[in-house]
């Protein structure tokens, strides 16, 4: 479970662990980071200083007068792709384009100014009913509901799946400006603030000077398809999943895992499919 904190008033010298915790924002893991230590016993005895990643980690006995420890990216460590989206299916057709209402409303104009001004029947009053029903036909298809729209439980799986686990990898940023970009491309944007708060407290570590769990796995325990949502084109799907993570904290690092259940709101925006809602419903550790 990790590190006990005391929470003892005080603690003999002897005893104390004292952790001091540096990060930086990069847009990627470095190749190489150089660090010179500067704090030694007051005889000037070695201290043993440790860097490195999970699976990668280097430590050295450094002294007064070599106080240098250079660690490299042997393993080539980088940040994860985001997970590819299926199709949003091609739902919208020429009659719900957005300029069909001014050219219905043009025609059913220019039908009535010729049915008005024109006195006698013929031609021109044929044209003038045509432009009419035209016109009426055009807005009334253009008005007429969209039908929901249709996904497959396995479709539904592989959106959800993709979307948790590209918002979970906007978290292996450390800008708050990196993370919003990262998260507009799995969430619509009124609920990018609701996004970010409940992920990032979830991931934090209490007690732990402000560590936090990088997801490095996640599984989608249950996905259930719960009908069509109230909001237009879009579905619900009632989630199960596990996030698999880890955390680095006093000089150690170990797993993390919470389990999650949730109701995902779901629909296409702007051509990609968007996570539009979300109601977590328990979290719980394991």
């Amino acid at each position: 479970k990790g590190l006990v904190v005391d929470d003892r008033e005080s603690v003999s010298v002897s005893e104390a662990l004292v952790g001091v915790v540096f990060a930086t924002a990069l847009d990627g893991p470095p190749q190489h980071v150089r660090v010179v230590w500067e704090v030694f016993p007051a005889d000037g005895s070695e201290a043993v200083v440790e860097a490195g990643a999970r699976g990668q980690r280097a430590a050295r006995k450094l002294t007064p007068a070599s106080p240098e420890l250079i660690w490299e990216n042997e393993m080539g460590l980088a940040v994860p792709e985001l997970v590819g989206l299926p199709e949003v299916p091609e739902t919208a057709a020429w009659w719900r384009a957005p300029w069909l209402p001014i050219l219905c409303w043009g025609l059913a104009l220019v039908g009535l100014v010729i049915a008005i001004f024109v006195r006698k029947g013929g031609a021109r009053n044929s044209v003038a009913i045509l432009a009419v029903i035209l016109g009426s036909a055009g807005l009334g298809l253009k008005l007429s509901p969209a039908p929901p729209i249709s996904v497959t439980t396995e479709q539904a799986d592989e959106i959800s799946y993709a979307l948790l686990r590209n918002i979970y990898h906007a978290f292996d940023y450390r800008r708050e400006s990196d993370i919003y970009d990262v998260l507009a491309q799995s969430a619509e944007g009124d609920l990018l603030s609701q996004i970010y708060l409940e992920v990032q407290r979830s991931l934090q570590v209490e007690n732990q000077g402000g560590a936090r769990v990088r997801v490095t796995d996640l599984d989608l325990r249950k996905c259930e398809l719960a009908g069509p949502s109230d909001l237009e084109n879009a579905f619900i799907a009632n989630c199960e999943w596990v996030a698999v993570g880890t955390v680095t904290h006093w000089g150690h690092t170990h797993d993390r895992v919470n389990r999650y259940r949730a109701r995902l709101t779901i629909g296409p925006r702007d051509g990609n499919w968007r996570l539009l809602g979300l109601a977590l419903e328990s979290e719980e550790r394991i």
